[in-house]
């Protein structure tokens, strides 16, 4: 919050302050929230959130390098999905959240990232019965984020009822993700979430 306070007293407007404002001045049917690293320069930040609206994934993967078998990748991974196995470092990419944190702490690059990209969710609800967007891509391009709130705008459009209202996490719900790739155009769901 320092720094909110120190470019507010050096003149800056709202939004030159917070981009997110800029994003969502007129009323929409979506509005694009942006992650709060923005405003303290989060150590964990992969990709530059004032421009994209979304946040960064780093996909790890183990090289031939030579490794020391410090453990630092081990204590590294919030989640604990790292082990050792013959010194070498084995990642569950089953349950990897692409954080990027194992690459990170390696200081022999037997672990790197491989490539980085962006997370997109949808349909998160707040209040009472608050859940997570759902996931629609897991890591795909910068400019994947672009194409999402006129995917989710035709499906709203394509599904409304004058009988009910249907709240956009209770669409997904009912109609899955798949009509928002086909609005995309990506080909079937290899490697995206079912």
């Amino acid at each position: 919050m320092r720094k909110i306070g120190e470019a507010s007293r050096s003149g800056l407007s709202d939004a030159d302050l917070d981009i997110q404002d800029t994003l969502n001045r007129e009323p929409a049917l979506f509005r694009i929230e942006l992650c709060h690293s923005r405003f303290f320069g989060c150590p964990n930040d992969l990709i530059d959130v004032k421009e994209l609206g979304t946040h960064g994934v780093a996909r790890p993967v183990v090289t031939g390098q030579e490794g020391s078998e410090c453990g630092q990748c081990l204590a590294a991974c919030l989640d604990r999905i790292i082990s050792l196995r013959n010194g070498r470092p084995v990642i569950n990419s089953d349950y990897c959240r692409l954080c990027g944190a194992c690459a990170r702490a390696c200081p022999t690059g037997v672990i790197e990232t491989a490539e980085r990209g962006v997370r997109i969710l949808a349909g998160g609800t707040i209040g009472r019965f608050a859940r997570y967007g759902r996931e629609i891509f897991r890591m795909t391009e910068p400019e994947t984020i672009f194409g999402v709130p006129e995917a989710i705008s035709f499906l709203l459009k394509s599904e409304w009822s004058d009988d009910h209202e249907d709240h956009f996490s209770l669409l997904l719900s009912r109609t899955g993700i798949a009509p928002l790739y086909e609005h995309l155009g990506v080909p079937g769901s290899k490697g995206q979430p079912k």
